[in-house]
């Protein structure tokens, strides 16, 4: 029994001083790490990332008005040609009515027609073998003006609000970026797919970059502020429904600054109000400072 009570006895004092321990640990505060910086200025920019199609502005097809076969190739397909240049020649066939025949329909031979172009641009070859049989209305070549493309986008949601006529574009294609502006907008949304259609026209001045049928990635930039002062994410602080930034007033003491805030881009966030910009302010450390052991160390001022 003796013997029972000497090992409570000694549990509970091991207890006792245990939870003594634990409670002056917690009473103890360790000087958070600050860091601190200034802020700077640089632009931000809203965008909207999207995929777009390009499509030719001026495409010219080269249609056989009648049946016949074709004769000859003068171009390659992908060639450049200009106006006037000869494409094609094609023997026209031409129909005898059924009744002026004793076996059906046939066709008797006509004269050799030339096909020009009838633009300047890059021929799109239909048929590539000669000797083909084409039928009254059939596509035998297009002539694609490339100087001029448009690329059609596709916007979806709540962002269909925020694109406007005359906004700048950049588009990536092939390592490069393109830069162009929205020409015109779609005045309702595609009954089918919801989305609004975005129209952007470019002109390719000495070598095409882009070709009709090529889906490229394409940023609008919906809003752009410049040379706005900024500082990085960690340094604004939420609290109490408002955000704050520290700034440091002398080597222990620092004050809280209601603040702002506009654009993020880049880990920096734009600051709209509430700093000059020539301030010292704390960029990592911030919530350790509104931990109230810790402002029994540091100075912390409203």
């Amino acid at each position: 029994m003796k013997k029972l009570i000497a090992i409570t006895t000694i549990l509970l004092l091991v207890t006792i001083t245990s939870s003594c321990q634990r409670q002056v640990a917690s009473t103890i505060s360790v000087p958070p790490v600050i860091e601190t910086g200034k802020a700077i200025r640089m632009n931000f920019q809203k965008t909207i990332l999207t995929f777009g199609r390009v499509m030719p502005l001026q495409q010219v097809d080269i249609v056989a008005i009648y049946p016949g076969i074709i004769k000859k190739f003068f171009v390659r397909d992908g060639q450049y040609v200009k106006k006037g240049e000869k494409i094609l020649s094609i023997e026209g066939l031409y129909r005898v009515a059924k009744e002026q025949t004793a076996g059906g329909v046939r066709y008797v031979k006509g004269g050799e027609i030339i096909k020009v172009a009838p633009i300047n641009g890059y021929v799109s070859l239909k048929e590539e073998s000669a000797g083909r049989f084409v039928k009254s209305g059939a596509v035998m070549a297009s002539v694609v003006n490339l100087n001029s493309i448009i690329i059609e986008v596709e916007v979806f949601g709540n962002k269909k609000e925020l694109v406007r006529v005359g906004q700048d574009v950049e588009i990536f294609s092939s390592g490069k970026i393109i830069r162009g502006k929205i020409n015109s907008l779609q005045p309702v949304s595609d009954y089918q797919t919801g989305g609004r259609v975005v129209e952007i026209r470019l002109h390719q001045k000495r070598f095409p970059l882009l070709f009709p049928g090529d889906f490229v990635k394409v940023k609008i930039v919906v809003e752009e502020h410049k040379n706005s002062l900024a500082v990085p994410e960690s340094a604004v602080i939420s609290t109490k429904g408002k955000k704050i930034v520290f700034v440091k007033k002398n080597k222990n003491l620092f004050k809280k600054v209601k603040v702002k805030t506009g654009l993020a881009e880049k880990g920096y966030v734009e600051i709209t109000s509430g700093l000059k910009g020539d301030e010292t302010i704390v960029v990592k450390g911030g919530y350790e400072l509104l931990n109230k052991n810790i402002r029994k160390t540091l100075k912390v001022g409203d």
